[in-house]
Protein backbone atom coordinates (compact mmCIF):
# COMPACT_ATOMS: atom_id res chain seq x y z
CA UNK A 1 0.00 0.00 0.00
CA UNK A 2 3.12 2.72 0.82
CA UNK A 3 5.42 2.95 -2.34
CA UNK A 4 9.08 2.32 -1.22
CA UNK A 5 9.96 5.80 -2.54
CA UNK A 6 8.32 7.33 0.63
CA UNK A 7 10.79 5.05 2.98
CA UNK A 8 14.03 5.55 3.46
CA UNK A 9 16.58 2.84 1.89
CA UNK A 10 17.74 0.85 4.71
CA UNK A 11 14.41 0.79 6.14
CA UNK A 12 12.93 -0.87 3.32
CA UNK A 13 15.86 -3.37 2.82
CA UNK A 14 15.44 -4.49 6.67
CA UNK A 15 11.88 -4.78 6.36
CA UNK A 16 11.91 -6.88 3.49
CA UNK A 17 14.04 -9.54 5.55
CA UNK A 18 11.32 -9.35 7.93
CA UNK A 19 10.24 -13.18 7.69
CA UNK A 20 6.26 -14.33 7.79
CA UNK A 21 5.26 -17.91 7.55
CA UNK A 22 2.34 -19.72 8.65
CA UNK A 23 0.97 -23.33 9.20
CA UNK A 24 -2.45 -22.22 9.96
CA UNK A 25 -5.45 -23.24 8.38
CA UNK A 26 -8.52 -21.91 9.23
CA UNK A 27 -12.35 -23.74 9.23
CA UNK A 28 -15.61 -21.77 9.69
CA UNK A 29 -18.75 -24.58 10.25
CA UNK A 30 -22.25 -23.15 10.23
CA UNK A 31 -24.16 -25.59 12.42
CA UNK A 32 -27.81 -26.38 13.18
CA UNK A 33 -27.10 -27.09 16.90
CA UNK A 34 -24.89 -26.60 19.18
CA UNK A 35 -22.21 -29.79 19.25
CA UNK A 36 -22.10 -32.22 21.27
CA UNK A 37 -18.46 -33.87 22.81
CA UNK A 38 -18.36 -37.70 23.28
CA UNK A 39 -16.05 -36.97 26.32
CA UNK A 40 -18.63 -34.46 27.93
CA UNK A 41 -22.11 -35.72 27.07
CA UNK A 42 -25.77 -33.90 27.49
CA UNK A 43 -26.59 -30.04 27.58
CA UNK A 44 -24.29 -27.04 26.74
CA UNK A 45 -21.63 -26.64 29.37
CA UNK A 46 -18.67 -24.46 30.42
CA UNK A 47 -16.35 -26.40 27.63
CA UNK A 48 -18.49 -24.88 25.09
CA UNK A 49 -17.39 -21.46 25.78
CA UNK A 50 -13.63 -22.30 26.07
CA UNK A 51 -11.10 -22.87 24.06
CA UNK A 52 -10.90 -26.50 22.87
CA UNK A 53 -7.74 -28.34 22.23
CA UNK A 54 -8.23 -31.72 19.99
CA UNK A 55 -5.08 -33.56 19.96
CA UNK A 56 -3.81 -37.32 21.20
CA UNK A 57 -0.77 -37.16 22.93
CA UNK A 58 2.87 -35.35 22.79
CA UNK A 59 4.00 -38.10 20.28
CA UNK A 60 0.95 -36.61 17.68
CA UNK A 61 2.13 -33.04 18.66
CA UNK A 62 5.90 -33.82 17.71
CA UNK A 63 4.65 -36.01 14.16
CA UNK A 64 2.71 -32.78 13.30
CA UNK A 65 5.44 -30.65 13.55
CA UNK A 66 7.57 -32.63 12.05
CA UNK A 67 5.17 -33.54 8.78
CA UNK A 68 4.82 -29.85 8.60
CA UNK A 69 8.52 -29.40 8.36
CA UNK A 70 8.54 -32.09 5.61
CA UNK A 71 5.66 -29.73 3.31
CA UNK A 72 3.02 -32.65 4.69
CA UNK A 73 -0.17 -31.39 6.35
CA UNK A 74 -0.63 -33.01 9.35
CA UNK A 75 -2.55 -36.08 9.52
CA UNK A 76 -4.08 -35.82 11.54
CA UNK A 77 -4.63 -32.45 12.08
CA UNK A 78 -3.70 -30.54 15.13
CA UNK A 79 -6.77 -28.56 16.13
CA UNK A 80 -8.05 -25.11 18.28
CA UNK A 81 -11.98 -24.78 18.57
CA UNK A 82 -14.30 -22.41 19.61
CA UNK A 83 -18.22 -21.92 19.09
CA UNK A 84 -18.22 -18.10 20.23
CA UNK A 85 -22.21 -18.05 19.26
CA UNK A 86 -22.58 -19.57 22.85
CA UNK A 87 -21.28 -15.98 24.17
CA UNK A 88 -23.18 -14.43 21.48
CA UNK A 89 -26.13 -15.42 19.62
CA UNK A 90 -26.56 -12.43 16.96
CA UNK A 91 -23.76 -14.14 15.01
CA UNK A 92 -25.80 -17.10 13.84
CA UNK A 93 -29.11 -16.28 11.91
CA UNK A 94 -31.21 -18.58 13.80
CA UNK A 95 -32.06 -19.82 17.53
CA UNK A 96 -30.02 -22.50 18.39
CA UNK A 97 -28.06 -22.46 15.73
CA UNK A 98 -24.24 -22.05 15.99
CA UNK A 99 -20.95 -21.11 14.53
CA UNK A 100 -18.05 -22.77 14.94
CA UNK A 101 -14.33 -22.39 14.01
CA UNK A 102 -11.47 -24.68 13.69
CA UNK A 103 -7.65 -23.67 13.65
CA UNK A 104 -6.03 -26.46 12.37
CA UNK A 105 -2.25 -25.77 13.03
CA UNK A 106 1.07 -27.22 10.94
CA UNK A 107 -0.72 -26.92 7.71
CA UNK A 108 2.24 -25.24 5.63
CA UNK A 109 1.63 -23.28 2.92
CA UNK A 110 4.48 -24.71 0.67
CA UNK A 111 3.27 -28.41 0.34
CA UNK A 112 5.68 -30.78 -0.86
CA UNK A 113 6.51 -31.94 -4.74
CA UNK A 114 4.89 -28.17 -5.57
CA UNK A 115 1.73 -29.38 -4.49
CA UNK A 116 -1.13 -26.50 -4.61
CA UNK A 117 -3.90 -26.20 -2.07
CA UNK A 118 -6.20 -24.96 -4.38
CA UNK A 119 -6.01 -28.90 -5.20
CA UNK A 120 -5.34 -30.31 -2.13
CA UNK A 121 -8.12 -28.39 -0.28
CA UNK A 122 -11.48 -30.65 -0.63
CA UNK A 123 -9.29 -33.85 0.82
CA UNK A 124 -7.48 -31.65 3.59
CA UNK A 125 -11.35 -30.80 4.42
CA UNK A 126 -12.19 -34.29 4.65
CA UNK A 127 -9.84 -35.25 6.96
CA UNK A 128 -10.26 -32.74 9.06
CA UNK A 129 -14.03 -33.59 9.36
CA UNK A 130 -13.34 -37.54 10.24
CA UNK A 131 -10.94 -36.06 12.68
CA UNK A 132 -13.11 -33.84 14.76
CA UNK A 133 -15.83 -36.65 14.52
CA UNK A 134 -13.72 -38.30 17.28
CA UNK A 135 -14.56 -36.21 19.05
CA UNK A 136 -17.80 -34.53 18.10
CA UNK A 137 -19.36 -38.00 16.48
CA UNK A 138 -22.88 -36.20 14.78
CA UNK A 139 -20.90 -33.35 13.12
CA UNK A 140 -21.32 -33.54 9.63
CA UNK A 141 -25.09 -34.31 10.22
CA UNK A 142 -25.84 -30.69 12.18
CA UNK A 143 -23.41 -28.70 10.10
CA UNK A 144 -25.64 -26.62 7.69
CA UNK A 145 -22.23 -25.21 5.81
CA UNK A 146 -18.46 -25.01 6.02
CA UNK A 147 -15.44 -22.33 4.84
CA UNK A 148 -12.19 -24.04 4.42
CA UNK A 149 -9.47 -20.97 4.12
CA UNK A 150 -5.79 -22.81 3.80
CA UNK A 151 -2.81 -20.72 4.17
CA UNK A 152 -2.82 -19.67 0.35
CA UNK A 153 -6.72 -18.55 0.59
CA UNK A 154 -5.60 -16.41 4.05
CA UNK A 155 -2.97 -14.81 1.50
CA UNK A 156 -5.58 -14.00 -0.91
CA UNK A 157 -8.33 -12.67 0.87
CA UNK A 158 -6.74 -11.34 4.20
CA UNK A 159 -3.43 -10.22 2.61
CA UNK A 160 -1.41 -12.05 5.11
CA UNK A 161 2.01 -13.33 3.43
CA UNK A 162 2.09 -16.58 3.37
CA UNK A 163 -0.92 -17.17 5.39
CA UNK A 164 0.77 -15.59 8.57
CA UNK A 165 -1.94 -14.96 11.06
CA UNK A 166 0.48 -13.22 13.34
CA UNK A 167 1.94 -11.15 10.62
CA UNK A 168 5.49 -12.40 11.05
CA UNK A 169 6.89 -14.74 12.65
CA UNK A 170 7.11 -14.91 16.65
CA UNK A 171 11.06 -15.32 17.14
CA UNK A 172 13.24 -13.90 19.51
CA UNK A 173 15.03 -11.66 16.81
CA UNK A 174 11.29 -10.36 15.80
CA UNK A 175 10.31 -9.65 18.64
CA UNK A 176 10.15 -6.61 21.16
CA UNK A 177 11.97 -3.36 19.97
CA UNK A 178 12.74 -5.89 16.43
CA UNK A 179 9.27 -5.95 16.00
CA UNK A 180 8.93 -4.99 13.19
CA UNK A 181 11.97 -3.14 13.16
CA UNK A 182 13.31 -0.76 15.15
CA UNK A 183 12.57 2.16 13.91
CA UNK A 184 9.11 1.12 14.18
CA UNK A 185 8.99 -0.95 16.81
CA UNK A 186 6.70 1.86 18.90
CA UNK A 187 4.11 2.24 16.83
CA UNK A 188 5.21 5.49 14.47
CA UNK A 189 6.87 4.67 11.40
CA UNK A 190 9.43 6.98 9.20
CA UNK A 191 6.30 8.73 7.96
CA UNK A 192 4.47 11.08 9.43
CA UNK A 193 1.08 10.31 10.80
CA UNK A 194 1.57 6.75 10.00
CA UNK A 195 1.58 3.90 12.62
CA UNK A 196 0.98 0.07 13.14
CA UNK A 197 -1.80 -1.21 15.02
CA UNK A 198 -1.64 -5.37 13.96
CA UNK A 199 0.16 -8.35 15.25
CA UNK A 200 2.89 -7.43 13.11
CA UNK A 201 3.51 -5.01 15.87
CA UNK A 202 4.28 -5.12 19.78
CA UNK A 203 3.34 -7.90 21.56
CA UNK A 204 2.19 -9.16 18.10
CA UNK A 205 -0.30 -12.03 17.52
CA UNK A 206 -2.90 -13.98 19.89
CA UNK A 207 -5.70 -11.45 19.53
CA UNK A 208 -4.89 -9.53 22.31
CA UNK A 209 -5.92 -6.17 21.67
CA UNK A 210 -2.55 -5.25 22.56
CA UNK A 211 -1.23 -3.92 19.45
CA UNK A 212 -4.13 -1.50 18.83
CA UNK A 213 -4.04 -0.35 22.10
CA UNK A 214 -0.52 1.07 22.42
CA UNK A 215 -1.10 2.27 19.23
CA UNK A 216 -3.98 4.43 19.89
CA UNK A 217 -1.50 5.58 23.05
CA UNK A 218 1.24 6.20 20.83
CA UNK A 219 -1.09 8.56 18.65
CA UNK A 220 -2.65 10.42 21.32
CA UNK A 221 1.11 11.14 23.02
CA UNK A 222 1.90 12.49 19.41
CA UNK A 223 -0.74 14.56 18.78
Amino acid sequence: LLGEEHLPEDFTRDVKSFRQESASLRMNLALYELPEFSALPGAEGAHHQASITMIESADHLNAAFHSAKRGEPADPPIIEAIIPSVLDPTLTDAPGHHVMSLLCKYMPYDLSGGRSWDNEKDRITERIFSYVERFIPRLREITAGHQCLTPLDLERMLGMTRGDICHGRLEPDQLFNMRPHPDAAQYATPVKGLYLCGSGAHPGGGVTGAPGHNAARRILKDA
